[in-house]
């Protein structure tokens, strides 16, 4: 991303130009990266959390623990991945968002089949599905 009035090469999170200091409007893509990144990151934390409360017992911390950074992991990585470098690599945020979007609605319908508590999951598959469609778009 280059600024509008100097040329200058701007990170994409940035808000100014570092040489210039002109305001920079971030594009439909980078906000819809953005979204999607953070909902990312803090669904993996919240995941992570609920589920070593939920099914919390001293023997077994370490299994619980492994498991459950298992499956909060991809969405902590690749979220911080997709508002770090998506911007500067549409090949690889459409990689990102269409396998994330396939992860998501696996564990949506595997968490489905075992009770309701994958509801969070659907938002997730939303964003990232948005992710991909956009992302797709602007390589077009």
């Amino acid at each position: 991303m280059f600024c509008d009035k100097c040329g200058n090469k701007i990170q994409p999170l940035s808000k100014f130009c570092n040489k210039c200091g002109q305001n920079v409007e971030l594009t439909t893509l980078q906000k819809t990266f953005n979204t999607t990144g953070n909902l990312s990151i803090i669904l993996a934390i919240v995941g992570f959390v609920s589920a070593m409360v939920v099914g919390y017992k001293p023997e077994h911390i370490i299994t619980d623990t492994i498991v459950a950074l298992v499956f909060a992991f991809p969405r902590l990585y690749f979220g911080i991945k997709l508002k770090s470098k998506g911007v500067h690599n549409l090949k690889y945020a459409l990689k990102i968002s269409l396998g994330m979007f396939i992860y998501s609605l696996i564990i949506a319908i595997i968490n489905f089949i075992f009770g309701p508590s994958g509801w969070l999951y659907y938002i997730l598959i939303y964003f990232y599905f948005k992710s991909y469609k956009r992302t797709k778009s602007a390589l077009a």
